[in-house]
């Protein structure tokens, strides 16, 4: 989470009791500011996740409990943090803040209808819409729709102008080694924002877009797996609904919205019946966070959209690992940090580590555009999962053919290392009762079989993640600096 471009000044209520006075002080010391009232948000002063590490271990130090990273986005403040902690003896107990009611979000506007669609064939100027282009799977999903196309691709970007979208989606290009020359008269980038009214464009901006509206691939989405559903709701639920608007008002072969497995509850049975691309989703109070749950609800809203006669398709991706081909990857991805923090440490919890459940980027996106662009009618949803994944084990073992050296130790050692030095990246999960954040519980299986004849027909098929490709992603790590070279000491 970046820091704000001008940090919000302190001004939230006094502490009254010894803890709120502990609390304000170390909140105060993380962010480097004079005082913090009791209500004031930690991230609007200029806190960040980083920095919020740091809180979490001060916090852990002063009080005896140290807070999750999850729980610490969920409540900002050191009102929240205080509630967290537990009463103190004598203090009243307080009301609990409410939970969504996800039964009232589930409702589209019913303006959103097809019955007012263009029914005329798709003009010969009709292009791709590309949300979500400036993140990971959204570049390669923009490299192979100007592949596929070999046209100009629209691309909805939060930037101040074009110019500064268009830099914002090359430089994204080019992080991960896609960029090509000829891709700068190809991708046209419209400023816009998803959380906005209207998707942040003027009338006369909407309706060109409406005019030209190709097939839509909605990738779109505020991802933050600690953030509560309502701070996702306005990007990741009413942006979709905007978006089914804008196909409502078009002539648009149809809406395909990228969605996730996470929208299934995870199962705590021994054995359960694989999910196929036809079972039910949810329950959206079993989902275990608000990005799952925003996810869910936006599927719902795309459910509602169909029952109106509207083209949509839902696509679910599973745990999206890098390419096969180059080995680029995002960093951002919590198993990522895990393995991050298990090398920085040198050290491995003496664990049944599971699977990685990672299914490659490049043929997510190569499927998604493939079915996309060549739709079968009535296919309402698709899943891309890896029945193959190597467990994390094979990754450590590739890393060690590399040269890192890790030795098995118990949970209780490897969270002594971890919490040792405040920059190893698996502080992201400590916290609460010192367990790790991975749910060793979810047995879910999924049984993507139909997506996987389905893509194989569009000429599109999944590439095993052999050992050469495990060392290939952790090798593109170590030149990108997101890894410690081999024989680095912990916490250097």
């Amino acid at each position: 989470l970046p820091a704000p471009e001008s940090p919000a000044a302190a001004g939230g209520r006094a502490p009254r009791t010894a803890r709120e006075r502990a609390l304000c002080e170390v909140f105060a010391q993380t962010l480097g500011v004079p005082e913090v009232g009791v209500t004031d948000d930690f991230f609007a002063l200029g806190g960040h996740s980083l920095l919020a590490v740091t809180l979490a271990r001060r916090i852990g130090e002063r009080c005896g409990v140290r807070p999750s990273l999850r729980a610490l986005f969920a409540t900002p403040t050191v009102e929240g943090v205080d509630r967290l902690l537990g009463r103190a003896p004598g203090e009243e107990e307080r009301e609990e803040a409410a939970a969504p009611d996800f039964a009232a979000e589930v409702r589209l506007a019913p303006d959103i209808t097809g019955a007012r669609r263009d029914r005329r064939p798709a003009r010969p100027s009709a292009r791709p819409l590309l949300t979500g282009a400036s993140g990971f799977l959204g570049a390669f999903l923009l490299r192979d729709l100007i592949e596929a196309t070999d046209g100009p691709v629209d691309c909805l970007v939060r930037a101040a102008s074009p110019d500064s979208a268009a830099q914002r989606l090359r430089a994204n290009l080019e992080h991960y080694g896609l960029w090509q020359s000829r891709y700068a008269d190809l991708i046209h980038p419209v400023p816009g924002d998803l959380a906005a009214p209207g998707l942040g464009l003027t009338p006369d901006e909407r309706t060109a877009l409406a005019r030209r509206l190709g097939p839509v691939l909605h990738n779109g989405a505020r991802v933050n797996f600690a953030a509560p559903y309502g701070d996702l709701r306005a990007p990741n639920v009413a942006g979709t609904e905007e978006l089914l608007r804008l196909l409502a008002d078009s002539g648009s072969p149809g809406l395909h919205y990228i969605s996730t497995t996470g929208v299934y509850a995870p199962s705590r049975g021994t054995d359960p019946a694989p999910l196929t691309e036809s079972s039910p989703t949810g329950p959206a109070d079993g989902l275990p966070d608000g990005y799952a749950q925003s996810k869910w609800v936006a599927e719902q809203l795309v459910g509602l959209a169909r029952e109106r006669g509207l083209p949509v398709t839902v696509h679910r991706p599973g745990r999206i690992s890098g390419d096969t081909a180059t080995g680029a990857c995002q960093d951002r991805d919590l198993l990522w940090q895990l393995i991050k923090g298990c090398l920085q440490a040198g050290a491995v919890p003496d664990l049944a580590h599971g699977t990685t459940d990672w299914v490659p980027v490049d043929y997510v996106s190569a499927a998604v555009t493939a079915l996309s662009t060549s739709e079968r009618p009535g296919t309402r949803a698709y899943h891309y999962t890896n029945p193959d994944a190597p467990g994390l084990d094979r990754v450590f073992e590739a890393a060690a053919r590399l040269g890192y050296a890790l030795r098995p130790v118990t949970p209780e050692e490897w969270r002594a290392c971890v919490s040792e030095h405040p920059d190893n990246a698996a502080q992201l999960f400590l916290g609460d009762d010192g367990r790790s954040g991975h749910d060793e519980t979810d047995h879910r299986r999924f049984d993507s079989g139909r997506t996987a004849r389905a893509a194989a027909e569009a000429g599109v098929r999944q590439q095993p993640l052999t050992d050469e490709v495990l060392t290939r992603y952790l090798t593109y790590f170590q030149v990108t600096g997101f890894l410690p070279a081999p024989g680095t000491p912990p916490g250097a």
